[in-house]
């Protein structure tokens, strides 16, 4: 008897990755905190550093690391005229959004229809990190950060 491939198998893996994606991206606008924020950068600095396509490094959650899968794709383009397009494997998903710098918490905040989604609470030359946003209540102790860079 020869053994088939099962061709459920490979529907079943490209599910998982696009549940994992979406489970990122709910995370991302469901609720934490915005506490240690890490801007060393002149507020004029920020474009050119931030503006250019980052990818997904990899993910913090309750202080431990967690890697980025392959296949679970979500890139952001950030853009001069302070717009951004969050994208993935699959097009329909594709977000636009606008991005300001909050001089007061030193954050640069991500609008999505309108409403805060995210904010960006630490910005380098090679990396930034995101949290999702809720008015920055009491510090949640699984609160994911997401962990870009550059991509290539």
């Amino acid at each position: 008897m020869i053994a088939r491939e099962n061709p459920y198998m490979k529907t079943n893996n490209r599910l998982m990755k696009k549940f994992i994606c979406i489970g990122i991206i709910a995370l991302i606008v469901s609720g934490g905190s915005l506490f240690a924020q890490n801007f060393s950068i002149v507020a004029g600095d920020i474009p050119d550093i931030l503006c250019r396509k980052w990818e997904i490094n990899y993910a913090e959650m309750g202080g431990k690391k967690i890697q980025r899968i392959v296949g679970a794709e979500m890139d952001y383009q950030f853009n001069k005229n302070k717009t951004f397009t969050i994208s993935n494997d699959d097009p329909k998903e594709t977000k636009r959004g606008t991005w300001y710098y909050d001089s007061n918490k030193k954050l640069i905040r991500l609008i999505i229809n309108g409403r805060i989604e995210a904010s960006i609470v630490s910005l380098k030359d090679g990396e930034f990190v995101m949290v999702d946003d809720n008015d920055g209540s009491a510090e949640d102790p699984m609160e994911i950060r997401l962990y870009y860079k550059p991509k290539a």
